[in-house]
């Protein structure tokens, strides 16, 4: 069901920029861009899927 619920915020959102959070690729992408000290702070359950907070930092 929640998966439902997340397809209808792709179809809002766009697919493009919802693809990487359900993928679960977030951090590895601020690594890339040079982002240091990558740590996830808190996760959210929601009606349409599971919110994560991360922190990081950038010289």
């Amino acid at each position: 069901m929640m998966r439902a619920a997340f397809l209808l915020v792709q179809i809002l959102d766009g697919f493009e920029t919802t693809l990487p959070h359900m993928e679960g690729i977030i951090p590895e992408r601020l690594k890339e861009i040079g982002f240091m000290g990558i740590e996830e702070t808190a996760r959210f359950s929601t009606g349409v899927g599971t919110l994560q907070a991360d922190k990081a930092f950038k010289l």
